[in-house]
């Protein structure tokens, strides 16, 4: 028997819908703009999303940078 997928009753994406991958247990995202924050975003590249729960309250995430500093 196939199970079906869940929904939210939320009209809005959830963090969790904006994440690109996971891979055992590590949620990750991918940069698709960076137009204010070039040198710590680049183009096209998987970053690490860390838990936060003030930035999931917010529809956020929050990313390990290209300086190894936690981004929201």
């Amino acid at each position: 028997m196939a199970s079906e997928r869940k929904r939210s009753s939320s009209k809005s994406p959830s963090v969790a819908d904006k994440v690109g991958a996971t891979r055992g247990g590590q949620h990750f995202a991918v940069c698709v703009r960076n137009d204010d924050y070039p040198a710590s975003l680049e183009l096209r590249k998987l970053y690490r999303v860390l838990d936060d729960d003030f930035a999931t309250g917010h529809g956020l995430i929050r990313i390990i940078d290209e300086s190894g500093e936690d981004y929201l």
